[in-house]
């Protein structure tokens, strides 16, 4: 079991544990119709609440953005190459973070040939009671179809997001 935060397009945040039945969670994302999660709670952004849930399925394809923690997936799966600052618009929130591609392609053209896009360093921001919320995550992984907006970052930028954002353990979404 790993532990999941999801954020889905009817803004509504999902945090819980799920059973890894594939080498990565982006593989579990393409292969599955539904994350079945365990000691979920469900956070309401529009109404600010909360519900509990010992067990719940939720539609994938209803996900915009997936944050794994625990184990990293299989060494042998991940993308080695050249990585480049992204800046996405990812249905209501923004994301900042380093794309990655193999060796000899464009990171920002394979992340926006993916179903599901990997972001390192990422920087996860939305609104919530009228403020800005910014948190770091080392990955989270980014459903396409959501994507409105997706450019080049640069380094400068990237860090001034990173430095400015708190790490995701630290972050209260209220």
């Amino acid at each position: 079991m790993i532990e999941i935060v999801a954020y889905d397009v009817l803004d509504r945040i999902f945090r819980g544990r799920v059973e890894l039945t594939a080498d990565r969670v982006t593989d579990l994302l393409l292969a599955a119709e539904q994350l079945e999660f365990t000691d979920l709670a469900v956070t309401n952004l529009r109404t600010r609440t909360v519900e509990q849930h010992d067990r719940r399925s939720i539609a994938i394809r209803d996900l915009a953005i997936v944050v794994p923690s625990g184990p990293r997936g299989s060494i042998d799966r991940r993308v080695r190459g050249p990585q480049e600052p992204v800046s996405m618009l990812v249905h209501r929130y923004h994301v900042f973070g380093m794309a990655h591609a193999p060796a000899l392609h464009d990171p920002l053209l394979v992340a926006g040939s993916r179903r599901w896009a990997p972001v390192t360093s990422a920087v996860l921001e939305q609104h919530a009671a009228g403020r800005p919320v910014r948190e770091r995550f080392d990955v989270l992984i980014v459903n396409r179809m959501y994507v409105t907006s997706m450019v080049r970052g640069t380094p400068e930028a990237h860090d001034m997001h990173w430095l400015a954002a708190t790490p995701a353990q630290e972050a209260v979404v209220s």
